[in-house]
């Protein structure tokens, strides 16, 4: 009842002159009366009593009791003078309800008209049409646009364009004319594009041949046939064919397809579907995301990098690794000064490795340290690729080195043992006798090639006929050879005799006194070969034509010696 007075004074207000004064109001009489400006109804009415407005009963309200509902009847739906019911008000029901052609439609506005069912249209001044076929349709604004056969569409905003089905357009000349497609914002545009979608002034998706395609932003653009492209942000920009490809932030532009580009063209991040990660800005890297959860980078050119900050700061690395609780960030690695690099173990300087130039060792001068001594098997320091050639400790004051998984050489503090053959491809120098220990079954030791030396030096003054050495050869040796270098100029004698005590120029004859020369076994009697000295010897030195004085002779004597059997 309450509905049905709502309509009653809806229809009052719209011709008051000529429900007051204009003329009979009731087509019949029944009970009714109208007096003062009130109108009474007499509930014993009767089907077929109409209410009629306008000249000739252009609308009228009846009561229908095989129904139970109120109707609001029409005499010219179609312009041609048909009756026609435009909306019922059934008993019982919260609701009116518009059966006829154009069923369930709403108009607000003057000279518009929906053609199909179901429709909304609200304008103002402006004629405006829903056509036929374009069913379930919202039109709000100036200008509206909606396009033959469109259902389920929403148009709202000045100009606004919806031309195929389930398509959305807000806002001031928006346009959504393919399936599935919304423009949202001023000037926003999907064109013909299946599915797009447009939000933000002039956001825009190019051409005929982008589906699914967004643009959110001021003047946010993708290109044509950039199918599941996405360009978010002001200016960002998809390019013509860049399929799938992302574009995020102002002025940001993509130069592929299936490209992520987020930032403008001088500072961004560039990632390609299995291909490159570049970063450009104040620095720039390229490089393949291999996969995983590995990062390779590559430097694109000697100036650019990944830039850390100088941090001198122990327990909070610049580079780290928590412990389990966030927060608790105290292993890693940072910078405590230009050119050198910390290793952090536990939070303080102490306890890290530093490494700089010439230098990776312990903060508080700790040194590396190796905890496992070596076998055979597994030295200390050695090879992924050759895990039993390398170097170790093998016990107290005791170092191995490996080959092979066994062990070649062993050094203690008695010195150096090698196992196997000692070879040398040049000199090999000695500073002193060292030992052979042939292989045999009585354990015969040579000691070989020792070397002797002693200086002869003459008197000044009168100067002397001869000097020798003492005891440089020792008894029983096997002499090699004697060798000698002037440290002295000597006057008086013109040249001198190097001998052995028994032959006066047995090591060389006439040899000339100028300090730095030398004499070798080649300056040796021909005839004499290397002998055993039983009883010892020595090298004298005899000048020739008078006394020597002054001169002074290194003399140097290599020897083998042969020791006692051991069994």
């Amino acid at each position: 009842m309450r509905l049905l007075a709502f309509i009653c004074t809806l229809l009052l207000s719209f011709n008051a002159q000529a429900q007051i004064g204009g003329g009979p109001f009731l087509d019949r009489s029944g009970g009714s009366s109208f007096a003062g400006g009130v109108l009474v109804i007499d509930t014993t009415m009767a089907d077929g009593i109409k209410f009629c407005l306008g000249t000739g009963c252009d609308y009228w309200l009846e009561y229908n009791s095989t129904s139970t509902q109120f109707e609001l009847w029409t005499t010219d739906a179609d312009g041609a003078g048909a009756d026609a019911l435009l909306a019922t008000a059934q008993d019982g029901a919260r609701a009116i309800t518009f059966p006829a052609t154009g069923a369930s439609s709403i108009l607000i506005g003057t000279g518009l008209d929906i053609l199909g069912a179901n429709g909304i249209h609200i304008n103002t001044g402006t004629t405006g049409q829903i056509p036929v076929g374009s069913d379930r349709v919202v039109a709000i604004g100036n200008n509206v646009a909606i396009g033959a056969d469109t259902d389920n569409a929403v148009c709202i905003g000045n100009g606004a364009s919806c031309t195929v089905d389930g398509s959305i357009a807000i806002g001031n000349g928006t346009t959504a004319e393919n399936n599935a497609a919304i423009a949202i914002g001023n000037v926003a545009d999907c064109n013909t594009n299946t599915g797009a979608i447009c939000i933000g002034y002039g956001a825009n998706v190019v051409g005929a041949v982008a589906p699914y395609a967004i643009a959110i932003g001021r003047l946010a653009t993708v290109g044509n046939l950039a199918d599941g492209a996405i360009a978010i942000g002001k200016s960002a920009t998809i390019g013509t064919s860049h399929t799938y490809s992302v574009a995020l932030g102002e002025d940001s532009a993509t130069t592929a397809a299936n490209q992520m580009m987020i930032g403008d063209a001088t500072k961004f991040l560039d990632i390609v579907t299995h291909g490159d990660l570049t970063v450009a800005g104040d620095a720039s890297v390229t490089g393949t995301i291999i996969g995983g959860n590995a990062i390779a980078l590559q430097l694109d050119t000697a100036t650019h990098n990944i830039e850390l900050p100088q941090n001198d700061d122990a327990t909070n690395p610049t580079l780290c690794w928590d412990s389990g609780t966030p927060g608790s960030c105290v292993v890693g690695i940072l910078q405590p000064s230009p050119g050198i690099l910390h290793f952090n173990l536990n939070g303080t300087d102490a306890d890290s490795w530093n490494m700089s130039a010439n230098v990776f060792g312990g903060e508080d001068n700790f040194e590396p340290e190796m905890r496992q001594d070596a076998t055979t098997t597994v030295p200390s320091y050695r090879w992924a690729a050759d895990t039993d050639t390398g170097m170790g400790r093998t016990g107290a004051d005791s170092l191995a080195l490996y080959a092979g998984g066994a062990e070649i050489v062993g050094v203690t503090t008695a010195g150096a043992a090698v196992t196997g053959t000692f070879s040398s491809t040049g000199a090999s120098n000695v500073g002193g006798a060292f030992t052979l220990t042939p292989s045999t079954a009585n354990g015969v030791v040579v000691t070989g090639f020792t070397p002797a030396e002693q200086t002869i030096t003459f008197a000044g003054g009168g100067g002397e006929a001869s000097k020798s050495t003492s005891g440089l050869v020792p008894d029983g040796a096997i002499l090699h050879g004697v060798s000698t270098y002037t440290l002295v100029t000597g006057t008086g004698c013109s040249s001198a005799d190097y001998g052995d005590g028994t032959t006066v120029d047995f090591f060389g004859n006439n040899i000339a006194l100028t300090s730095g020369t030398t004499t070798t076994p080649a300056n040796q009697t021909a005839n004499t070969a290397n002998p055993q000295w039983n009883g010892g010897a020595d090298v004298e030195i005899t000048g020739v034509g008078a006394n020597c004085v002054d001169l002074s002779v290194r003399v140097i004597a290599i020897y083998t010696t042969i020791g006692a059997p051991t069994d």
